[in-house]
């Protein structure tokens, strides 16, 4: 738009002909050892083409474009960077709980392997019969099945981290952060006004909106006469050539003076009937389409995203009452086992069944707590994603 194309043009020329062979007249012309006796020469020139001075602002609505393209093409980088962050910091949380599950299943074969320990002592003292030991090993084995399992789900989430790290497949990593549980403190109406102003799909509908709109614009300047200002094509050169053996300035429309010709062009253009249709009819009515296409899918895109906000706050208030009961439950299952292998180990009469089931819910209900918090923590990042925003507001970073 702001810049003329400038060319540098170098050419160089020898030829020989049967019809035109070396002899006196040629050799005492120039030189015959460089040229055979046939004319030649070289020239070098500086060409500027037509540069539109003024189009009534055509070329600035294509500009205007690819300036709104190149600050969009800015922010998704970010967004791209945003997302990676999200993604990694996710997988790191996500191995932390596999390993925080681990430890729970190797507690629980611990607790199993201690009873069936008490068992068979209780067994020697005749208080505990056959079906108490082999029901102690079943536990045991259930346990040690659990925790294979487990060990599984924590490979397979430390493979995730190493592709999104880059690293090799089963590099190891030290995690010392747990997960920061944090309650969201943010209302629909906070959130859908992020989304209005920030949000990545907003962002790309304005700048969509915005181009369709300039594209109308062009298509309806192209129907009218307006005049074109253009500036003349200007040729300046340096040329040598067989006959003459001197330099020869020339400008664009006497290659053999030394004029420099300088030209401004007006030109009207009126489309009568073409590719466009009549008076460039059906282009209008093709970026017209065009616009209100683009307002129609930004207002689907805005809805859609809207009761996906809803969603997701609706399943974080969901998230964060499961944390409060799972804690609660595991607070209560870890008494409950601690009451009754404490009467295991007092001698006191306990039912086996009892004690089986306090081992499973007390491993259970740690679990749940780890993966409701994982939920929580990916809903909260999508829902940040989904908005344009690095932290909730509220969130501690």
């Amino acid at each position: 738009m702001y810049l003329p194309t400038v060319s540098l043009v170098a050419t160089s020329t020898a030829s020989v002909t049967v019809a035109h062979l070396p002899g006196p007249d040629a050799r005492a012309a120039g030189n015959t050892l460089d040229n055979n006796g046939y004319p030649s020469g070289s020239a070098v020139s500086l060409v500027m083409g037509q540069y539109t001075l003024f189009n009534f602002w055509r070329d600035w609505a294509v500009y205007e474009k690819q300036r709104l393209q190149w600050l969009r093409s800015q922010e998704v980088f970010a967004e791209a960077v945003r997302q990676v962050r999200f993604s990694v910091t996710l997988a790191f949380f996500r191995m932390r709980m596999e390993q925080e599950k681990l430890d729970a299943s190797k507690r629980s074969i611990t607790i199993s392997e201690s009873i069936v320990e008490l068992v068979k002592s209780r067994q020697r003292l005749g208080q505990a019969t056959d079906s108490d030991v082999s029901s102690s090993y079943v536990d045991l084995l259930n346990a040690k099945n659990s925790f294979e399992s487990r060990l599984t789900f924590a490979k397979q989430s430390l493979w995730q981290l190493n592709i999104l790290l880059g690293d090799p497949i089963d590099s190891q990593y030290k995690l010392q952060d747990s997960i920061k549980y944090m309650p969201v403190k943010l209302t629909p109406e906070q959130a859908i006004k992020l989304y209005y102003d920030q949000a990545p799909a907003t962002k790309q509908g304005k700048v969509s909106i915005r181009s369709a709109e300039l594209d109308l614009g062009v298509a309806q300047k192209n129907r009218l006469p307006l005049p074109t200002v253009r500036f003349g094509g200007l040729t300046v050169g340096f040329q040598n050539n067989y006959y003459g053996a001197k330099p020869t300035y020339y400008g664009s429309n006497q290659p053999n003076g030394s004029a420099l010709d300088v030209s401004a062009t007006v030109s009207l253009t009126l489309p009568l009937v073409g590719s466009g249709g009549l008076l460039n009819a059906r282009n209008v009515e093709q970026t017209l389409l065009s616009l209100e296409s683009a307002e129609v899918s930004i207002q689907n895109q805005r809805l859609f995203d809207e009761s996906q906000i809803y969603q997701a706050l609706a399943q974080l208030r969901e998230n964060e009452q499961t944390i409060e009961n799972q804690k609660q439950s595991l607070e209560r299952s870890a008494s409950l086992l601690d009451s009754l292998f404490s009467k295991l180990s007092n001698k006191f009469v306990s039912s086996r069944l009892e004690l089986r089931d306090a081992i499973a819910q007390a491993r259970d209900a740690e679990i749940a707590l780890a993966e409701a918090q994982i939920n929580h923590l990916g809903t909260k990042l999508s829902l940040s994603a989904l908005i344009g925003t690095d932290l909730l507001p509220g969130e501690i970073p």
